[in-house]
Parts: C-alpha cells; sequence; structure tokens
C-alpha cells in the first residue's frame, strides 16, 4: 500500500474530512500525518513486527498505531496504548519469535 492510500486511511479512522480546508492546510496535515505513518513504521519494526502493507489486516494495524500516536500529540499525561491493539502487537511479536526460533 502506497503512503497516499496509508493516509487517506488514517484520514478516514480519524474522521479527518478535508473539503472545507484550504490547500495550505491539507499540505500541513497531510505532512504531519505522513510523518506520523513514517513513525509508526518504526516504532512497530522495534516492537519485532514485519509489516506487509499489502496486507489488509497489516495496514489496518499500521492505521491503528498512527490514530493512537496522533491522538496521544496533545496529552500532557501519558495516554495508555489502547488494550487491543497492544494485545495485536504482543500477538504479532510473539509469532514472529516463533517462526525465527523454529
Amino acid at each position: 500500500m502506497a503512503d497516499a492510500e496509508m493516509l487517506e486511511m488514517v484520514k478516514a479512522d480519524l474522521e479527518i474530512e478535508t473539503d472545507y480546508m484550504d490547500v495550505e492546510a491539507q499540505i500541513k496535515l497531510n505532512k504531519s500525518l505522513l510523518s506520523y505513518i513514517e513513525a509508526s513504521k518504526i516504532y512497530i519494526k522495534e516492537e519485532g513486527v514485519t509489516l506487509d502493507l499489502n496486507n489488509p489486516g497489516d495496514a489496518k494495524l499500521l492505521s491503528r498505531y498512527v490514530v493512537y500516536l496522533y491522538r496521544s500529540r496533545k496529552t500532557t499525561d501519558k495516554r495508555p496504548m489502547p488494550r487491543d491493539l497492544r494485545w495485536e502487537l504482543n500477538k504479532r511479536a510473539h509469532k514472529e519469535a516463533i517462526r525465527r526460533a523454529g
């Protein structure tokens, strides 16, 4: 999945509509979200999870992680990761560790 498609998935998950925004605001938002997408890829890889963004489940996992980071950006207290997202990352990391060891 290309970054442009991932960007649209993230916007949908965040319920962001850009129709009313001027071009400069859209560009600023897109750059911000793309930086969250790239950071999320790195963070997920550091968790021991390899993503295949052509797999819809992996693309959705990345989108959910981006949404978590984006929504956490404005809080001063540490916002806990949603349990289902944490569980999915742990499950995937565990499966990959077993596959590598086996």
